[in-house]
């Protein structure tokens, strides 16, 4: 655990879900179509905005809800 939680808010630069696809080219057309714009992040990773919103659509399958995952500044300080 952090003993100081209180800076934490200023080193968070996105909080956005993470939604896992099995079919991810077809997952992402279907969200480009509606008018979501993608920025891609890694080769398995895209972050699909739409206005002020966003989440992270990953080529991946999971049998399990949304992860959220946060982009910090010092990531190193959040290592265990």
């Amino acid at each position: 655990m952090l003993a100081d939680t209180g800076s934490l808010s200023g080193t968070v630069s996105a909080m956005r879900p993470m939604v896992p696809a099995k079919d991810f080219d077809t997952s992402k057309q279907f969200y480009i179509d509606l008018g979501f714009q993608p920025r891609p992040l890694a080769d398995r990773l895209v972050e699909m905005r739409l206005g002020v919103f966003s989440f992270d659509g990953a080529r991946l399958y999971l049998r399990c809800r949304p992860i959220l995952l946060s982009e910090q500044g010092d990531r190193d300080k959040f290592r265990h």
